[in-house]
């Protein structure tokens, strides 16, 4: 019966996997103009192709020159990830995503079978290869199928870090880094990691494990019964410790309290000791660890960001986010209130430096005047994008738990969606507690002694969110880890598996995820940077026409809105067009029309004067008539604002320029 479950499993994982090819080749290369995150898309794009080509972050966005609003971890592996293919592929995001998931899915196999045993880690992942969300972000050019894959990689080093502590604090400490450059949230999560970290090093029938897992190739012998005199030495060596310890604290304390320098080589030995100790001091200290050296790496993105903005960004920073962070209803949350902040007449000349200080007081004053109304609020936007809407109502009806994905524009395949999943999940949870009775409550409390570590990161996580700006995608994060939860709890409750200890092998193939993200960051300083200038030829308008320059002008003093029958004529290098849509600036998304085309200008780009260009805005090619993707033009027609007064023209008169100065 258990073959036939596996193989079962395996053909569900397989079609997942089918699924998943099905869906990028129906959606097409990126960006995906007809699906909201479009905009995202294209400065995920732009900011890789920035860094491959010239060697600077920074790329246009709605008009707007951004250095900092991106975090630099998804753009710099696209990057890397062009460098080694040694050309741009317009399938590059999709088929990187596609990699991956496939790696997400073995990962939450791992974790799975780590903390609950192979049948949970199987039914795990079974659940996230169908899973209805990851089809969604499979065909984005966007970061959250990495933030997972490092989410993921993040949970298998913590659930490993028990048994190889070394090991599993390098690659939790390069991993999380990582996540932290890609998923900025995390950076407030960090503080709370040191309490995972010491609740899953805190079990009891694991603390004499430290002096025999500190190198696996020495813990993998000893886990395999050899060398039953080492272990012995090393345990007796360990229950010799304290008495030591208390010598040496009274050896190094007078020099500490006279005002001398202390022996480096004490402060060593000490560090050191504490590593290998089973007492709350070591567990405290190694839970610290981590996360100091997490801290560590984020230092030269900081810096970097106050050298720009002489202001302190640790990661990333967007302007007006405090409006959202502060909203208290759905009208606050519109994105109406945030384009006429951004817009406000006095913020013309702002940087991205000089909106996140203002964010930052005004962040400051709000929290601090009124906190108990801050957090409230909070929890509204918390339960507003997070919480299924009336759960009392949607638990019976089917559309909870199936999501329906197109592999064709009329064919659909119906999968598990996530919020189902959270309703069988305490559907199971009422059942086992009807039927087990008095058994179910230590064998719950048995699941939550292996969970605790998991389900206290999922909570520090979503508690982050109320200061914070809870995006349903932000969600998705976490998911899998959910579904691992769950699983486990099924599982542990009903069948009451516990999962086997990891081998020195295994940890060493997960330490291909850390090497591979070195290794993505060392191919950025392989080669030189491309480099491209176009002389463009005067600027002359048609009586009645007006430059880019003026339509910024105008929005200025508009509040990002351009007055009706506005007419512009510019130029620069098109890019990102694709065919048979028209982009509506009323939905913010583009439609299908057949013999139209939609692309991004970037208006005077390798300009001699500015290499960087002057802006860029959208545009809406008819008739059939449109330029080839790269090609440098002037373009002529009316133009408007989007719901994020993104410029958009509607091309009546386009031309190509000549080439011959460009190189």
């Amino acid at each position: 019966m258990d073959k036939y479950l596996k193989i079962s499993a395996l053909v569900l994982i397989l079609l997942g996997l089918l699924l998943r090819a099905l869906v990028i080749s129906h959606s097409g290369p990126s960006p995906d103009y007809q699906q909201g995150m479009n905009i995202d898309e294209v400065n995920y794009l732009e900011l890789a192709s920035n860094i491959a080509d010239k060697k600077f972050f920074g790329a246009w966005s709605e008009g707007f020159f951004t250095q900092s609003t991106r975090a630099p971890g998804y753009p710099v592996l696209l990057a890397s990830m062009s460098l080694i293919s040694g050309k741009t592929s317009a399938m590059l995001p999709q088929i990187l995503n596609f990699l991956l998931d496939m790696l997400n899915i073995l990962l939450v196999f791992m974790i799975g079978r780590n903390l609950y045993g192979k049948k949970a880690a199987l039914t795990a992942a079974v659940l996230y290869a169908t899973l209805g969300a990851t089809f969604i972000y499979v065909k984005f050019s966007t970061s959250e199928v990495f933030a997972v894959t490092l989410f993921l990689s993040s949970c298998y080093f913590l659930s490993t870090m028990k048994n190889f502590y070394r090991w599993s604090v390098l690659g939790f400490c390069i991993v999380f880094a990582f996540l932290i450059h890609t998923k900025p949230v995390f950076l407030l999560v960090l503080p709370f990691v040191a309490i995972c970290i010491y609740f899953r090093l805190r079990d009891n029938h694991l603390q004499n494990k430290s002096c025999l897992n500190q190198f696996p190739s020495e813990g993998n012998s000893l886990n395999h019964g050899r060398d039953i005199a080492k272990r012995s030495d090393a345990c007796q060596r360990q229950n010799q410790d304290p008495p030591r310890l208390r010598r040496f604290f009274a050896s190094i304390m007078p020099h500490g309290m006279e005002g001398r320098p202390c022996d480096v080589r004490n402060l060593i030995c000490l560090l050191d000791h504490c590593l290998r100790t089973e007492t709350l001091f070591g567990r405290i200290i190694r839970s610290l660890v981590p996360v100091a050296i997490v801290l560590l790496f984020c230092i030269p993105w900081a810096a970097r960001n106050y050298a720009i903005h002489k202001s302190l960004i640790p990661i990333c920073t967007f302007s007006g986010w405090h409006l959202l962070v502060s909203a208290e209803s759905a009208d606050d949350l519109s994105l109406k209130n945030l384009t006429d902040y951004v817009y406000a007449p006095r913020h013309s000349d702002f940087t991205e430096g000089e909106f996140y200080r203002e964010s930052v007081n005004v962040f400051m004053t709000s929290f601090f005047s009124h906190p108990v109304k801050f957090i409230a609020a909070g929890i509204y936007r918390f339960s507003y994008y997070w919480i299924p809407q009336k759960p009392y109502l949607r638990i019976f009806k089917p559309k909870a738990y199936i999501m329906p994905i197109y592999i064709t524009d009329r064919i659909f395949i119906p999968v598990p969606d996530f919020e189902g999943i959270l309703y069988v999940s305490l559907m199971i949870a009422a059942v086992a507690a009807i039927r087990l009775k008095r058994k179910f409550i230590p064998l719950a409390l048995k699941w939550l002694a292996a969970s605790t570590p998991f389900v206290l990161l999922i909570v520090f996580y979503a508690a982050v969110h109320i200061i914070g700006i809870p995006l349903e995608q932000y969600r998705f994060i976490i998911e899998p880890l959910f579904i691992i939860l769950a699983c486990g709890f099924a599982f542990a409750v009903f069948k009451e598996n516990s999962g086997p200890e990891p081998s020195v092998w295994e940890i060493r193939y997960a330490l291909a995820v850390p090497s591979m993200l070195l290794l993505i960051i060392a191919i950025l300083g392989i080669g030189k940077g491309k480099s491209s200038s176009y002389e463009y030829p005067k600027a002359t308008s048609d009586p009645g026409s007006v430059s880019y320059s003026d339509i910024r002008s105008l929005q200025w003093k508009n509040l990002g809105n351009i007055p009706e029958k506005t007419i512009c004529e510019t130029m620069g290098e098109v890019k990102y067009l694709v065919k048979d849509l028209s982009y509506d600036a009323k939905l913010n998304k583009a439609v299908e029309k057949k013999g139209m085309a939609v692309a991004k200008l970037y208006v005077k780009l390798h300009d001699p004067e500015n290499p960087r260009g002057l802006g860029d805005m959208k545009l809406n090619f008819k008739d059939g008539s449109f330029p080839n993707d790269g090609g440098i033009i002037k373009v002529k027609g009316p133009v408007y604002t989007g719901e994020y007064k993104d410029i958009i023209m509607d091309v009546i008169l386009w031309g190509k320029l000549d080439k011959e100065t460009y190189r």
